[in-house]
């Protein structure tokens, strides 16, 4: 019975372990710069710069634009295969969802209202 019960802790660590490294990896994806042009607001299509990095193990971003002090990012929710970035922008609060299409190429969308053209800087 105690070499049952050490097999299956041993078993679930070994799958957390793999877990948290799986996630890691797809999350490296959006790590860098991004150019960003949201379409069809009310104020026009709008461009900016979105760089993600990794501190102390979890992810921050700032956003630059043209005409616009940086701006940096409340809060990062990481998934499996997207990424949504949280912060206020003229007094509300917006965010930009970020989806992994393939190995080189992002789709998104700001507040489920507007798409958004995504591709990484150079």
């Amino acid at each position: 019975m105690k070499k049952t019960a050490i097999f299956f802790t041993g078993l679930f660590i070994l799958f957390v372990s793999a877990a948290v490294q799986a996630q890691d990896k797809t999350t490296e994806f959006f790590l860098g710069k991004w150019n960003v042009e949201i379409i069809g607001t009310p104020n026009g299509d709008a461009k900016m710069t979105i760089n993600i990095e990794q501190k102390d193990g979890k992810m921050e971003a700032t956003i630059t634009g043209e005409g616009v002090d940086p701006a940096k990012v409340d809060r990062v929710d990481a998934k499996e295969s997207s990424v949504t970035l949280y912060w206020m922008a003229s007094g509300y609060d917006v965010y930009l969802v970020m989806q992994k299409t393939d190995d080189n190429k992002v789709e998104g969308n700001l507040m489920d209202m507007f798409s958004a053209k995504i591709e990484r800087a150079e």
